[in-house]
């Protein structure tokens, strides 16, 4: 079940990053929230792969590292679709 969720949130991410962009483009903020996010990804692949603050064990292929990556870009994405949603809906409130 887990393999499924996990397989099923990577081929759905990209379709989620699409629709929270849709969802934000006419936000006032949307030049800064893109800054802020592309901010946030520099600072994970920083500290996910420059400092040793993350101990993964050993790694001889670095498969451990590149599954890191890649979930905590799946879940940045998630949240940020997340955060689209309740952007768009303050939104439409304040159309009304």
């Amino acid at each position: 079940m887990s393999d499924w969720l996990i397989i099923g949130s990577f081929l759905i991410s990209p379709f989620l990053w699409i629709a929270s962009i849709m969802l934000t483009k006419d936000w006032r903020h949307f030049k800064k929230l893109i800054v802020i996010n592309c901010a946030i990804i520099v600072c994970y692949l920083i500290v996910l792969n420059l400092t040793g603050r993350i101990n993964i064990g050993h790694d001889e292929y670095g498969l451990r590292k590149l599954a890191l990556n890649i979930s905590c870009f799946v879940l940045h994405i998630i949240l940020g679709f997340i955060a689209s949603i309740i952007i768009n809906g303050k939104m439409k409130k304040d159309y009304r």
